[in-house]
């Protein structure tokens, strides 16, 4: 991530996720990017693809999600929602144009024309819009800590006992499964730049 960094990309963190066995490399970028670099989207992911494939960091991943703000890359729950829901199938999908690498080499999808090309079978999944949405709202996520003002969440939540509801346990929210709720939904976002843009 630091090398991306330094190469002048508005990137906060990534992870290489162990859910995917270390084959999806979830990087976040800030929500106000194209302000930053005065980039359209198409020229911000195309530059990135093109960055991370000729340089020497490209050997260690295939498959890289570009997510915004709001999504933590080590939350697996977090992750897969913004894949699922932000990526475009056809537009939100780029291919680095000369790679100089094919990812670990391990993965069991590639064919033998992306090891004798010197490249192949690389991506990038734009999960921070499109093109025709850089800089204009996106529809927001509505969670309880996001969206509903101060007083009304003190209200709710200093009656929650009282009206019957179950209070989940603190420890249990940090891991999020299916039987316990998602870390994402007890995050409010304050200090996310561009709150509720490109979301």
């Amino acid at each position: 991530v630091m090398r991306i960094k330094k190469a002048g990309f508005p990137i906060i963190d990534g992870l290489q996720t162990m859910e995917s066995a270390a084959h999806w490399f979830v990087l976040r970028a800030k929500n106000n990017w194209y302000e930053i670099t005065g980039w359209r989207h198409d020229e911000f992911v195309k530059k990135l693809a093109d960055f991370i494939w000729t340089d020497h960091i490209g050997g260690g991943f295939g498959k890289v999600l570009l997510v915004g703000e709001d999504i933590d890359p080590s939350d697996p729950l977090a992750v897969t929602f913004a894949f699922a829901t932000r990526n475009h199938p056809e537009k939100g999908v780029y291919i680095p144009k000369d790679p100089k690498f094919w990812g670990l080499g391990v993965e069991g999808y590639h064919s033998m024309e992306d090891f004798h090309s010197g490249g192949g079978g690389l991506v990038i999944y734009s999960c921070i819009g499109l093109e025709e949405t850089t800089g204009k709202a996106k529809p927001l996520i509505l969670t309880f800590h996001r969206n509903y003002p101060k007083a009304v969440k003190e209200k709710i939540l200093a009656n929650w006992e009282k009206w019957g509801l179950h209070t989940p346990d603190p420890v249990l929210q940090k891991h999020a499964s299916q039987n316990t709720p998602w870390v994402y939904f007890n995050k409010t976002g304050e200090g996310e730049t561009g709150k509720g843009l490109n979301l």
